[in-house]
């Protein structure tokens, strides 16, 4: 984090001090992202809501992580709500003047690649530990990462927020002894290995050690995360030049990194040393990662939000619907990468297609799959209780619409078995 003077963030003659008290909004969704804050004291909870109000928490973050980042990727409303969980302290960046310098600035570039690394590294395991893991490993893993990545403080969550956030009820956390399960460690290498792929291997193990990072130099390859069955979620493309294994690089768990080749290539390891001299020495490698990160976070914080769904049959509801706009009518979808999409297995998947056709949810004719619209003009309103210091409790109300334009056709998506 930059090194303050007085009340000035050196190098950063923009930023300006603000402070929050405990339950205060950095950030609101749907609101303009006017500014981005970097926080130099407390933590603060980022969330989303869906329209039936249900909440997902994607991160929590402390001192030297940034509040509103997506407003630097093209991303003109926040995407999260962000709730301080205690009193917080931060430098507040405006929007318009941080993005005209961050992509010159060695140093902003450096503290939002950090600050990026270690968000993108905890949704990963967010997003592995709700989806694939058994509720006691959840927990235990859960809080692992959140100490981690607070620096070995921990989490100011209450019983129901972090209730909501391993999926389980609060009285079950009185319940459940929680297991500090996380994926096999990686073998330390001794030195920088090459790891050569066919086209339609599967590669297992892709989390780089602890002080390492794995980086795609050939090749193109579907990266997922492996739960302790078989059950896999499916997450991003990687093409050359891509990192991965970012949780080695800021010191946090691995998060059962598997992949599919999409072709031929290789992927290499590299110490977080040669990382460094490789990203200082290509002022454009760093901007390229920072765009990397910044895409792949905002893309695995809507999937956590889709995994807020308890029930695997609203998730593949959700996910159907994020596939129609890609949908031409001619692309087969199989059952297995719906479950992959889910993070559940194919035989979920099949039971699940066929409720949704008896509820009307859907509609099946042979192989082709359409869901029903939604219903026009319909508004979910969500409160949310910010509390004052000893007052009465203060409501905000944000209206949530449908994100379908209404003049949008639903579109046939072609589901086969298998």
């Amino acid at each position: 984090m930059p090194s303050t003077i007085g009340s000035t963030l050196v190098g950063v003659p923009f930023a300006r001090r603000r402070d929050f008290r405990c339950g205060a909004f950095l950030a609101e969704a749907g609101c303009q992202a006017t500014t981005v804050h970097l926080i130099s004291s407390g933590q603060v909870r980022c969330f989303s809501l869906s329209e039936d109000g249900c909440e997902a928490t994607t991160a929590v973050l402390g001192p030297g992580q940034l509040v509103g980042v997506s407003a630097l990727f093209g991303v003109s409303t926040n995407l999260l709500f962000a709730q301080a969980l205690t009193p917080v302290h931060t430098w507040a960046l405006p929007t318009a003047q941080l993005r005209e310098q961050v992509w010159r600035n060695p140093m902003l570039l450096g503290l939002l690649v950090g600050a990026l690394a270690q968000r993108f590294a905890l949704a990963e395991g967010l997003l592995r530990d709700v989806l694939l893991l058994p509720v006691r490993d959840r927990l235990g893993d859960i809080e692992l990462r959140l100490s981690a990545a607070l620096g070995g403080r921990r989490p100011a969550l209450n019983r129901t927020q972090l209730a909501g956030l391993v999926h389980a009820r609060p009285e079950t956390l009185t319940r459940v002894v929680a297991t500090h399960f996380a994926a096999d460690s990686p073998p330390q290498p001794r030195q920088p290995r090459l790891r050569a792929f066919g086209k339609g291997a599967v590669l297992i193990g892709l989390d780089a050690p602890i002080g390492h990072v794995n980086q795609l130099i050939e090749g193109e390859l579907q990266i997922a995360l492996a739960g302790a069955d078989k059950r896999q979620f499916s997450m991003h493309t990687l093409r050359a030049g891509d990192f991965l294994g970012i949780a080695g690089l800021v010191g946090l768990p691995p998060t059962g990194l598997t992949a599919i080749a999409l072709s031929d290539g290789a992927v290499r390891t590299i110490s977080a040393d040669e990382f460094l001299r490789q990203i200082a020495a290509e002022p454009a490698a760093l901007r390229g990662l920072a765009r990397q990160l910044g895409k792949e976070l905002m893309q695995m914080e809507r999937q956590l939000s889709m995994a807020s769904a308890r029930t695997a049959r609203q998730r593949l509801v959700a996910y159907l619907r994020e596939l129609e706009p890609q949908s031409s009518g001619d692309k087969f979808v199989s059952h297995e990468l719906l479950a992959r999409g889910i993070g559940t297995s194919r035989e979920t998947v099949t039971r699940a297609l066929r409720v949704l056709e008896q509820e009307g949810i859907i509609i099946r004719n042979g192989r082709r799959v359409r869901l029903r619209s939604r219903p026009q003009g319909s508004v979910g309103e969500v409160l949310l209780l910010a509390k004052k210091r000893g007052k009465e409790p203060e409501y905000r109300r944000h209206i949530h619409k449908s994100a379908r334009d209404p003049h949008d056709e639903p579109r046939e998506l072609l589901v086969v078995d298998g």
